[in-house]
């Protein structure tokens, strides 16, 4: 089961066993850096260190990436900031840093699992992006600060989202899924502009469904559209993928192999859980391949 170049994985991915001690934390703006006063950020390995095996995956979305994400940022000096300035990240820029921590800051491919929607094809295909390529799409739609949408002859300016804004449109109760689109747009856009935002809403509904799809355009991480041509039929087709989703549930795996290590080797060498974490990841590794040598026998 185990060896020296990889660990198996649940789900069947295979992947490296040595990561890099920590990876830059992506690109913020400078209103963050200054109003939570902070310097270069950085990334650490999950599933590596205790409070990793505490993070609850059954959580509410936005409580399981905030916890994730301030489990494994740090500063230079090894400080994390403040819970509010994970909740004050853009919802594109949380999928980025899960992004790089589901691939080992980019040393590592996401594979995206799809099926051909051809009622008379139906075959799978695997699609493996790297993160750069992930995120010089986030880069291109990061290149202005506000996204700016034109509905007739009125241009509206929004801001993208942010882990805060997620957490209260959960708290609230929406009659249809137009009134939510409605109330997400209201909160985004200029303060100066939600009197004209409220106009379109009395004259033109169906425009806020037109302003929803191009502001979903413009966070490609969070709404991944992808169009792909079927190997097998050769018929392209339309596939929404939540990149966010993926990246969660290869740290959820990773996690499930952290508690299984520490279990296996608590188990053989009656080691403390502390004595264990403390030992870097290629001994781990080397302990538990020979483990499983005199399994073997």
């Amino acid at each position: 089961m185990l060896d020296l170049d990889g660990v198996d994985i649940d789900g069947g991915d295979r992947l490296p066993c040595y990561p890099l001690d920590r990876f830059a934390f992506p690109p913020i703006s400078l209103e963050l850096r200054h109003r939570f006063s902070l310097g270069d950020l950085f990334l650490r390995p999950f599933a590596q260190s205790a409070g990793d095996q505490d993070i609850d995956f059954r959580l509410p979305r936005p409580h399981m990436e905030t916890s994730i994400l301030a489990c494994c940022t740090q500063d230079g000096n090894g400080n994390t900031p403040n819970h509010p300035f994970f909740w004050n990240l853009e919802i594109g820029k949380r999928t980025e840093c899960l992004l790089t921590l589901a691939t080992q800051g980019g040393n590592w491919d996401l594979t995206v699992e799809l099926r051909c929607p051809n009622p008379n094809c139906e075959e799978a295909m695997d699609l493996d992006f790297s993160l750069a390529e992930l995120t010089s799409i986030q880069r291109q739609a990061e290149s202005k600060e506000r996204v700016e949408l034109q509905v007739g002859s009125q241009i509206v300016s929004l801001r993208r989202p942010t882990g805060l804004d997620q957490l209260t449109w959960r708290s609230h109760s929406f009659p249809n899924e137009a009134t939510a689109v409605w109330t997400m747009m209201q909160s985004l856009i200029l303060t100066e502009q939600r009197e004209m935002m409220q106009q379109i809403w009395e004259s033109e509904p169906s425009a806020i469904a037109t302003l929803n799809q191009s502001m979903m355009q413009n966070d490609p991480l969070v709404n991944a559209n992808l169009t792909v041509n079927c190997p097998t039929c050769n018929t392209p087709h339309l596939h929404s993928v939540d990149l966010g989703a993926l990246a969660l549930q290869r740290l959820h795996q990773l996690q499930a192999y952290l508690l299984e290590t520490l279990h296996r080797l608590a188990s053989h060498y009656h080691w403390t859980e502390a004595t264990i974490l403390a030992l870097p990841q290629w001994r781990r590794d080397r302990y538990l391949a020979l483990i499983e040598r005199e399994r073997q026998g």
